[in-house]
Protein backbone atom coordinates (compact mmCIF):
# COMPACT_ATOMS: atom_id res chain seq x y z
CA UNK A 1 0.00 0.00 0.00
CA UNK A 2 1.51 3.89 -0.63
CA UNK A 3 2.51 5.58 1.97
CA UNK A 4 1.08 8.94 2.31
CA UNK A 5 3.40 11.90 2.29
CA UNK A 6 4.29 13.75 5.79
CA UNK A 7 3.18 16.73 6.52
CA UNK A 8 5.82 17.79 8.82
CA UNK A 9 8.59 20.31 8.79
CA UNK A 10 10.90 18.86 10.89
CA UNK A 11 10.41 15.24 8.68
CA UNK A 12 13.22 14.72 6.38
CA UNK A 13 12.49 15.61 2.44
CA UNK A 14 12.09 11.51 0.85
CA UNK A 15 13.97 12.02 -2.91
CA UNK A 16 13.75 9.63 -5.38
CA UNK A 17 16.45 9.59 -8.18
CA UNK A 18 15.85 8.24 -11.44
CA UNK A 19 19.84 7.68 -12.79
CA UNK A 20 21.28 4.92 -14.75
CA UNK A 21 24.96 6.09 -14.40
CA UNK A 22 26.14 5.32 -10.64
CA UNK A 23 29.08 7.84 -10.87
CA UNK A 24 26.53 11.25 -11.68
CA UNK A 25 24.26 9.12 -8.78
CA UNK A 26 27.67 9.53 -6.21
CA UNK A 27 27.91 12.55 -6.92
CA UNK A 28 24.17 13.82 -6.34
CA UNK A 29 24.91 12.12 -2.88
CA UNK A 30 28.15 13.78 -1.93
CA UNK A 31 26.50 17.14 -2.86
CA UNK A 32 24.01 17.12 -0.44
CA UNK A 33 26.56 15.39 1.98
CA UNK A 34 28.15 18.88 1.87
CA UNK A 35 24.80 20.66 3.17
CA UNK A 36 22.84 18.70 6.25
CA UNK A 37 22.42 15.30 5.01
CA UNK A 38 19.66 14.28 7.70
CA UNK A 39 17.16 16.52 5.86
CA UNK A 40 17.63 14.11 3.27
CA UNK A 41 16.39 10.72 2.09
CA UNK A 42 17.43 9.92 -0.90
CA UNK A 43 16.56 6.28 -2.91
CA UNK A 44 17.59 5.57 -6.68
CA UNK A 45 15.99 3.56 -9.13
CA UNK A 46 18.62 2.68 -12.15
CA UNK A 47 15.54 2.76 -14.86
CA UNK A 48 12.30 4.07 -15.51
CA UNK A 49 10.61 0.93 -15.38
CA UNK A 50 11.88 0.49 -11.72
CA UNK A 51 11.42 4.28 -10.94
CA UNK A 52 7.49 3.62 -11.91
CA UNK A 53 7.34 0.81 -9.28
CA UNK A 54 9.31 2.89 -6.38
CA UNK A 55 6.96 5.74 -7.06
CA UNK A 56 3.81 3.27 -7.07
CA UNK A 57 5.27 1.56 -3.59
CA UNK A 58 5.97 4.67 -1.79
CA UNK A 59 5.66 8.39 -1.38
CA UNK A 60 8.53 10.96 -2.41
CA UNK A 61 8.82 14.09 -2.17
CA UNK A 62 10.99 15.71 -5.03
CA UNK A 63 11.73 13.26 -8.22
CA UNK A 64 15.48 14.00 -9.82
CA UNK A 65 14.63 12.72 -13.35
CA UNK A 66 17.38 11.95 -15.60
CA UNK A 67 15.94 12.24 -19.05
CA UNK A 68 18.59 9.47 -20.72
CA UNK A 69 17.66 6.23 -19.31
CA UNK A 70 18.38 3.41 -20.48
CA UNK A 71 14.15 2.33 -21.65
CA UNK A 72 13.10 5.70 -22.25
CA UNK A 73 15.06 8.60 -23.80
CA UNK A 74 14.35 12.25 -24.20
CA UNK A 75 10.84 14.34 -23.36
CA UNK A 76 9.07 11.36 -23.12
CA UNK A 77 10.68 10.39 -20.47
CA UNK A 78 9.17 13.07 -18.18
CA UNK A 79 6.08 12.52 -19.87
CA UNK A 80 5.58 9.17 -18.74
CA UNK A 81 6.48 9.92 -14.91
CA UNK A 82 3.73 12.78 -14.97
CA UNK A 83 0.93 11.13 -16.63
CA UNK A 84 1.33 8.61 -13.57
CA UNK A 85 2.23 10.28 -10.70
CA UNK A 86 1.55 14.64 -12.03
CA UNK A 87 1.47 15.50 -8.20
CA UNK A 88 5.33 14.74 -7.81
CA UNK A 89 7.96 17.43 -7.45
CA UNK A 90 10.18 16.61 -10.75
CA UNK A 91 13.36 18.68 -10.98
CA UNK A 92 15.22 17.21 -14.47
CA UNK A 93 18.60 16.14 -14.68
CA UNK A 94 20.07 16.77 -18.26
CA UNK A 95 23.27 17.00 -19.95
CA UNK A 96 24.65 20.03 -22.01
CA UNK A 97 23.26 18.29 -24.96
CA UNK A 98 19.70 18.40 -23.78
CA UNK A 99 19.17 21.31 -21.82
CA UNK A 100 16.40 22.21 -24.37
CA UNK A 101 14.39 18.97 -23.93
CA UNK A 102 14.85 20.11 -19.97
CA UNK A 103 13.74 23.80 -20.51
CA UNK A 104 10.43 22.05 -22.17
CA UNK A 105 9.72 19.59 -18.99
CA UNK A 106 9.76 22.52 -17.37
CA UNK A 107 7.35 24.60 -18.78
CA UNK A 108 4.67 21.66 -18.91
CA UNK A 109 5.39 21.01 -15.10
CA UNK A 110 8.52 20.37 -14.20
CA UNK A 111 9.55 22.64 -10.79
CA UNK A 112 12.79 22.95 -11.55
CA UNK A 113 16.02 21.72 -14.02
CA UNK A 114 19.85 20.77 -13.59
CA UNK A 115 22.80 20.54 -16.14
CA UNK A 116 25.37 17.77 -15.08
CA UNK A 117 28.92 19.10 -14.08
CA UNK A 118 27.42 22.30 -13.73
CA UNK A 119 25.67 22.55 -9.93
CA UNK A 120 27.08 22.03 -6.32
CA UNK A 121 25.72 21.03 -3.21
CA UNK A 122 23.96 24.52 -2.29
CA UNK A 123 22.44 24.84 -5.95
CA UNK A 124 21.24 21.21 -5.29
CA UNK A 125 19.61 21.77 -2.41
CA UNK A 126 18.16 24.92 -3.11
CA UNK A 127 16.50 23.57 -6.51
CA UNK A 128 15.21 20.31 -4.34
CA UNK A 129 13.94 22.63 -1.43
CA UNK A 130 12.44 25.31 -4.10
CA UNK A 131 10.56 22.51 -5.62
CA UNK A 132 9.45 20.99 -2.24
CA UNK A 133 8.09 23.76 -1.33
CA UNK A 134 6.39 24.93 -4.45
CA UNK A 135 4.17 21.67 -4.77
CA UNK A 136 3.08 21.90 -1.28
CA UNK A 137 1.84 25.27 -2.03
CA UNK A 138 0.42 24.27 -4.91
CA UNK A 139 -1.49 20.87 -3.09
CA UNK A 140 -2.74 23.49 -0.49
CA UNK A 141 -3.84 25.97 -2.90
CA UNK A 142 -5.65 22.86 -4.73
CA UNK A 143 -6.94 21.77 -1.69
CA UNK A 144 -8.83 25.25 -0.67
CA UNK A 145 -10.10 25.37 -4.08
CA UNK A 146 -11.57 21.99 -3.79
CA UNK A 147 -13.20 22.71 -0.43
CA UNK A 148 -14.68 26.39 -1.91
CA UNK A 149 -16.18 24.64 -4.75
CA UNK A 150 -17.93 21.70 -2.48
CA UNK A 151 -19.39 24.72 -0.09
CA UNK A 152 -20.38 27.26 -2.97
CA UNK A 153 -21.87 23.57 -4.48
CA UNK A 154 -23.37 22.66 -1.17
CA UNK A 155 -24.73 26.11 -0.74
CA UNK A 156 -26.98 25.75 -4.21
CA UNK A 157 -28.06 22.28 -3.68
CA UNK A 158 -29.53 23.86 -0.21
CA UNK A 159 -31.37 26.50 -1.76
CA UNK A 160 -32.87 24.71 -4.59
CA UNK A 161 -34.59 21.92 -2.32
CA UNK A 162 -35.24 24.91 -0.12
CA UNK A 163 -37.50 26.65 -2.60
CA UNK A 164 -40.21 23.71 -3.36
CA UNK A 165 -39.59 22.64 0.89
CA UNK A 166 -41.07 26.09 1.52
CA UNK A 167 -43.84 26.17 -1.36
CA UNK A 168 -45.04 22.68 0.08
CA UNK A 169 -45.11 23.43 3.77
CA UNK A 170 -47.37 26.82 2.91
CA UNK A 171 -49.50 24.50 1.11
CA UNK A 172 -49.72 22.11 3.68
CA UNK A 173 -50.98 25.13 6.02
CA UNK A 174 -53.37 26.73 3.74
CA UNK A 175 -54.79 23.28 3.39
CA UNK A 176 -55.56 22.90 7.05
CA UNK A 177 -57.37 26.18 6.99
CA UNK A 178 -60.99 26.45 6.30
CA UNK A 179 -60.71 30.26 4.42
CA UNK A 180 -58.68 29.60 1.56
CA UNK A 181 -58.28 31.30 -1.52
CA UNK A 182 -57.74 28.45 -4.10
CA UNK A 183 -59.54 24.87 -4.26
CA UNK A 184 -57.93 21.93 -2.70
CA UNK A 185 -57.22 20.57 -6.36
CA UNK A 186 -55.06 23.87 -6.89
CA UNK A 187 -53.11 23.81 -3.53
CA UNK A 188 -52.66 19.66 -4.65
CA UNK A 189 -51.30 20.81 -8.08
CA UNK A 190 -49.13 22.93 -6.81
CA UNK A 191 -47.75 20.17 -4.64
CA UNK A 192 -47.09 17.80 -7.31
CA UNK A 193 -45.49 20.10 -9.14
CA UNK A 194 -42.90 20.84 -5.62
CA UNK A 195 -42.79 17.07 -5.50
CA UNK A 196 -41.83 16.79 -9.35
CA UNK A 197 -39.26 19.52 -8.16
CA UNK A 198 -37.13 17.54 -5.95
CA UNK A 199 -37.71 14.66 -7.83
CA UNK A 200 -35.57 16.05 -10.32
CA UNK A 201 -33.09 17.26 -7.84
CA UNK A 202 -32.49 13.75 -6.91
CA UNK A 203 -32.00 12.60 -10.05
CA UNK A 204 -29.27 15.56 -10.69
CA UNK A 205 -27.54 14.91 -7.60
CA UNK A 206 -27.09 11.38 -8.48
CA UNK A 207 -25.08 12.07 -11.45
CA UNK A 208 -22.62 13.88 -9.03
CA UNK A 209 -21.12 10.76 -7.94
CA UNK A 210 -17.96 13.02 -5.63
CA UNK A 211 -21.12 13.65 -3.18
CA UNK A 212 -21.31 9.98 -1.69
CA UNK A 213 -18.13 10.68 -0.23
CA UNK A 214 -19.42 14.16 1.14
CA UNK A 215 -20.83 15.26 4.61
CA UNK A 216 -22.28 18.11 4.53
CA UNK A 217 -23.47 20.45 7.46
CA UNK A 218 -27.12 22.06 7.44
CA UNK A 219 -26.98 25.34 9.53
CA UNK A 220 -29.82 27.34 10.00
CA UNK A 221 -28.90 31.33 11.60
CA UNK A 222 -31.62 32.24 13.52
CA UNK A 223 -33.92 29.03 14.75
CA UNK A 224 -37.38 30.26 15.34
CA UNK A 225 -38.94 26.23 16.15
CA UNK A 226 -38.60 27.20 19.70
CA UNK A 227 -42.09 27.74 19.74
CA UNK A 228 -45.12 26.26 17.66
CA UNK A 229 -48.21 26.93 18.71
CA UNK A 230 -51.26 27.70 16.09
CA UNK A 231 -51.35 31.74 15.71
CA UNK A 232 -55.03 32.52 15.87
CA UNK A 233 -55.59 35.88 13.59
CA UNK A 234 -56.08 38.99 15.31
CA UNK A 235 -58.09 41.84 15.27
CA UNK A 236 -55.31 44.19 15.70
CA UNK A 237 -53.38 42.43 12.34
CA UNK A 238 -55.90 44.02 10.29
CA UNK A 239 -53.36 47.47 10.86
CA UNK A 240 -50.52 45.56 10.07
CA UNK A 241 -48.92 45.71 6.57
CA UNK A 242 -46.14 43.28 5.53
CA UNK A 243 -44.39 43.19 1.89
CA UNK A 244 -43.12 39.69 1.20
CA UNK A 245 -40.54 39.79 -1.72
CA UNK A 246 -39.00 36.81 -3.55
CA UNK A 247 -38.63 35.40 -6.69
CA UNK A 248 -40.12 31.84 -6.28
CA UNK A 249 -43.93 33.55 -7.08
CA UNK A 250 -45.39 30.02 -5.25
CA UNK A 251 -43.70 31.09 -2.40
CA UNK A 252 -44.90 34.60 -2.56
CA UNK A 253 -48.59 33.28 -3.27
CA UNK A 254 -48.47 31.38 -0.13
CA UNK A 255 -47.18 33.57 2.25
CA UNK A 256 -49.11 36.67 1.31
CA UNK A 257 -52.27 34.17 1.76
CA UNK A 258 -51.25 32.59 4.65
CA UNK A 259 -50.68 36.05 6.42
CA UNK A 260 -53.80 37.12 4.82
CA UNK A 261 -55.79 34.69 6.89
CA UNK A 262 -53.88 36.03 10.35
CA UNK A 263 -55.51 39.31 9.75
CA UNK A 264 -52.64 41.15 8.18
CA UNK A 265 -52.57 43.44 4.87
CA UNK A 266 -49.79 41.84 3.21
CA UNK A 267 -48.37 42.47 -1.01
CA UNK A 268 -46.20 40.32 -2.52
CA UNK A 269 -43.31 41.48 -4.82
CA UNK A 270 -41.10 39.00 -7.04
CA UNK A 271 -37.75 40.75 -7.05
CA UNK A 272 -36.14 43.81 -5.50
CA UNK A 273 -37.21 46.17 -7.88
CA UNK A 274 -40.81 45.30 -7.86
CA UNK A 275 -40.83 45.85 -4.00
CA UNK A 276 -38.75 49.15 -4.07
CA UNK A 277 -42.14 50.58 -5.83
CA UNK A 278 -43.88 49.17 -3.53
CA UNK A 279 -42.28 50.94 -0.52
CA UNK A 280 -42.38 54.11 -2.31
CA UNK A 281 -46.46 53.29 -2.58
CA UNK A 282 -47.46 52.45 0.96
CA UNK A 283 -45.96 51.99 4.83
CA UNK A 284 -45.08 48.60 5.80
CA UNK A 285 -44.39 47.50 9.23
CA UNK A 286 -42.43 44.67 7.85
CA UNK A 287 -40.32 43.34 4.90
CA UNK A 288 -39.43 39.88 4.41
CA UNK A 289 -37.22 39.62 1.37
CA UNK A 290 -35.03 36.67 -0.21
CA UNK A 291 -31.33 37.71 -0.24
CA UNK A 292 -30.40 36.06 -3.83
CA UNK A 293 -32.98 37.68 -6.48
CA UNK A 294 -32.11 38.56 -9.77
CA UNK A 295 -32.61 42.48 -10.98
CA UNK A 296 -31.50 43.81 -7.27
CA UNK A 297 -30.70 41.24 -4.59
CA UNK A 298 -32.39 41.33 -0.90
CA UNK A 299 -28.83 43.16 0.40
CA UNK A 300 -29.46 46.05 -2.12
CA UNK A 301 -32.85 46.16 -1.32
CA UNK A 302 -32.62 46.55 2.16
CA UNK A 303 -29.82 49.90 1.58
CA UNK A 304 -32.07 51.52 -0.92
CA UNK A 305 -35.26 51.40 1.61
CA UNK A 306 -32.76 52.54 4.10
CA UNK A 307 -31.82 55.37 2.24
CA UNK A 308 -35.39 56.41 1.77
CA UNK A 309 -36.26 56.31 5.48
CA UNK A 310 -38.02 53.24 5.78
CA UNK A 311 -38.62 52.69 9.45
CA UNK A 312 -39.99 48.94 9.78
CA UNK A 313 -38.82 45.81 10.46
CA UNK A 314 -37.17 44.10 8.18
CA UNK A 315 -36.09 40.30 8.09
CA UNK A 316 -33.79 38.34 5.54
CA UNK A 317 -34.94 35.11 3.82
CA UNK A 318 -32.47 32.85 2.53
CA UNK A 319 -31.85 29.54 1.63
CA UNK A 320 -27.96 29.43 0.82
CA UNK A 321 -25.67 29.86 3.83
CA UNK A 322 -25.03 33.13 3.96
CA UNK A 323 -21.04 34.70 2.78
CA UNK A 324 -18.98 36.56 5.48
CA UNK A 325 -19.07 39.61 2.82
CA UNK A 326 -22.68 40.65 3.76
CA UNK A 327 -22.32 40.47 7.23
CA UNK A 328 -22.17 44.22 7.78
CA UNK A 329 -25.43 44.29 5.91
CA UNK A 330 -27.51 41.23 7.45
CA UNK A 331 -26.77 42.79 10.71
CA UNK A 332 -28.32 45.79 10.52
CA UNK A 333 -31.19 43.60 9.66
CA UNK A 334 -33.55 42.37 12.51
CA UNK A 335 -32.83 38.56 11.67
CA UNK A 336 -32.50 36.20 9.15
CA UNK A 337 -34.51 33.19 8.12
CA UNK A 338 -33.47 30.11 6.71
CA UNK A 339 -35.65 28.35 4.54
CA UNK A 340 -37.66 26.04 4.54
CA UNK A 341 -39.92 27.91 7.25
CA UNK A 342 -42.54 26.05 8.74
CA UNK A 343 -45.46 28.62 8.16
CA UNK A 344 -47.29 28.24 11.23
CA UNK A 345 -43.66 29.09 13.54
CA UNK A 346 -43.63 32.08 10.92
CA UNK A 347 -46.85 33.15 11.68
CA UNK A 348 -45.89 33.30 15.48
CA UNK A 349 -42.54 34.46 14.50
CA UNK A 350 -44.59 37.47 13.52
CA UNK A 351 -46.86 38.22 15.70
CA UNK A 352 -44.39 38.79 18.61
CA UNK A 353 -42.11 40.85 15.99
CA UNK A 354 -44.90 43.08 15.47
CA UNK A 355 -46.54 43.33 18.63
CA UNK A 356 -43.12 44.06 19.65
CA UNK A 357 -42.33 41.22 22.50
CA UNK A 358 -39.46 39.95 20.56
CA UNK A 359 -36.49 40.53 23.01
CA UNK A 360 -35.97 36.95 23.30
CA UNK A 361 -36.10 36.29 19.29
CA UNK A 362 -33.63 39.06 18.36
CA UNK A 363 -31.17 38.63 21.37
CA UNK A 364 -30.55 34.87 20.03
CA UNK A 365 -30.87 35.80 16.69
CA UNK A 366 -27.97 38.88 17.05
CA UNK A 367 -25.87 35.80 19.10
CA UNK A 368 -26.36 33.52 16.04
CA UNK A 369 -25.27 35.49 13.73
CA UNK A 370 -22.10 36.52 15.08
CA UNK A 371 -21.55 32.83 15.18
CA UNK A 372 -22.33 32.43 11.25
CA UNK A 373 -19.89 34.96 10.56
CA UNK A 374 -17.27 34.04 13.20
CA UNK A 375 -16.79 31.01 10.56
CA UNK A 376 -15.41 33.29 7.95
Amino acid sequence: MRKETKDVSDDPIRILTIEDNPGDYRLLQEALVTENPSNFEMVRAENLSQGLQELSRNSYDVLLLDLSLPDSHGFETFRKIQKSFSEISIVVLTGYDDEGLAVTAVQEGAQDYLVKGKFEGQLLVRSIRYAYERMRAEKALRKANTLKNIQQLAAAISHEFSQPLQTLSGCLSILNNGNRKKSDAEYLEICQRMVQRITELLMDLRNITELKKQKYLNSQILDIRASAEEVKPARENEFKRILIVDDEEDLVELLVEKLKMEGYICDGAKDGLEALNLVQEHQYDLIISDIDMPKMPGTIFFKKIKSLKYSGHFVFLTGYAVPGEFESIIKKADGLLSKPVDFTILSRYVSRLLSGNSENIFSQAKENLKKEFSNY
